[in-house]
């Protein structure tokens, strides 16, 4: 019987570094895809939030554009009533809801109104605050033209008021043409009252009647073409009635 030898020792000689290897082995960590996504979905977010709040600031211009421009067609309406209204109608006093007012102030109430009226229409706060804004601009242009043509019809009032007592006391002194050479006389009673209405008509008018009015230069710039023609007026009015009266009464002592 063939015997195998006994082996004590492997008869192959590994290389060396052939071995098997049991040290630490490189390993790829794991992409951490879950973070990646959230951070996507926040900055998808972020973009949407922004483009709602652009949304929400266009609505709100809007909304705020579309209050200006409807407050503006009845902030006009109400001027244009206002201004069609001359002399004393536009500056006399009423009663509204048992207070008394100028028609000016009466106005002036039915703006606030209709800006109250528009203002509490808004549907929020930025709305509303973009509204007042723009409204205030209509306002004040609104009262300016209302202001100005209430100076002026003021003005024309008072004028044309004067105008008329300086055509009474002209006629005053007509009718009492008879007493035209007494001193004390209702004529000359009348006819000097007339003389000092046309003062204060130049005065309105801006007529110069002081002989001694000067320029900035220190020129005297001479009565007022405007008032002396104004008293030439007034006195040869009275002249040719006073002579037709006399005239009639067959009385030439004075004619």
């Amino acid at each position: 019987m063939a015997r195998v030898p006994l082996q004590t020792a492997p008869q192959e000689q590994l290389a060396q570094g052939s071995e098997v290897q049991y040290g630490a082995v490189a390993v790829e960590p794991m992409k951490d895809v879950v973070s990646d996504d959230i951070k996507n979905l926040g900055k998808a977010q972020q973009k949407f939030g922004k483009a709602l709040n652009k949304l929400d600031d266009e609505l709100n211009d809007a909304e705020a554009k579309k209050l200006s421009n409807d407050y503006y067609f009845e902030v006009d309406e109400a001027k244009n009533q206002y201004t069609s209204l001359k002399g004393a109608d536009a500056v006399k006093t009423v009663e509204v809801n048992g207070e008394k007012m100028t028609v000016f102030e009466q106005y002036q109430a039915k703006l606030k109104g209709i800006y109250d009226s528009y203002e509490a229409k808004a549907s929020n706060d930025t709305v509303k605050s973009i509204f007042r804004s723009k409204a205030s601009v209509h306002t004040k242009a609104g009262l300016n033209d209302m202001t100005a043509h209430s100076l002026k019809q003021q003005r024309d009032y008072l004028t044309n008021e004067t105008t008329q007592e300086i055509t009474n006391s002209q006629n005053d002194a007509v009718t009492h043409f008879a007493s035209w050479n007494n001193p004390d006389g209702l004529f000359r009673q009348n006819y000097a009252i007339g003389l000092a209405k046309i003062q204060e008509l130049a005065q309105l008018k801006g007529w110069n009647i002081d002989p001694n009015t000067e320029d900035a230069d220190g020129n005297k710039i001479g009565i007022s073409e405007q008032y002396l023609a104004e008293v030439e007026k007034y006195n040869m009015a009275i002249v040719k009635a006073v002579y037709k009266g006399l005239k009639d009464k067959k009385d030439h002592r004075g004619a």
